[in-house]
């Protein structure tokens, strides 16, 4: 005789358990697949982020920006399906906050407090060695960025008037 009633056994229960995920069961590939379609997603978001993170205009926006895109990273190499989905439902509002940001931004302010310009298209030219060395840099509205350097061995060829003239001359100099 039985002392103690054992429970049924239920044959539901002793299936393999199904991964949880926003609510629905998935089954091991589809936890696999979501996590790969999820860090996808981080990887082009987190790069549209840095990219607007680069065009702001006050330093200790760009580095805020920084640190959060750092700590999200941290977050979303956890393996979790649900860690990753409310890695991205932040990442979505963090997109929209930094392009409201992006577009809101009182440069003028700044670039009072700051000494930052922020026209696009100012040319910075400086000579390095009087006569010899020139450098110049033009950035532009996509914040690309030309820098041209010239140096002269020597400074009585007057590159510096008519930089065309000396290069068509053949001289023996060069």
């Amino acid at each position: 005789m039985n002392c103690c009633s054992a429970p049924c056994s239920d044959p539901d229960r002793e299936q393999e358990p199904q991964l949880m995920c926003d609510g629905r069961c998935v089954g091991k590939e589809s936890f696999v697949e979501l996590n790969e379609l999820l860090d996808e997603e981080f990887a082009c978001m987190r790069s549209v982020a840095q990219g607007i993170c680069q065009s702001l205009a006050r330093p200790k926006d760009r580095e805020c920006c920084r640190t959060m895109l750092q700590d999200l990273s941290k977050l979303n190499q956890s393996q979790s399906p649900e860690v990753k989905e409310n890695v991205h439902k932040f990442l979505v509002f963090y997109l929209k906050a930094l392009r409201w940001t992006q577009k809101n931004q009182p440069l003028e302010w700044y670039q009072k407090w700051y000494g930052c310009s922020q026209d696009m298209g100012e040319e910075q030219r400086v000579w390095v060695e009087e006569g010899r060395s020139y450098a110049a840099m033009k950035e532009f509205e996509d914040g690309s960025t030309i820098v041209y350097v010239a140096t002269a061995k020597y400074p009585c060829s007057i590159w510096t008037e008519s930089g065309l003239k000396s290069l068509a001359q053949q001289d023996d100099r060069l």
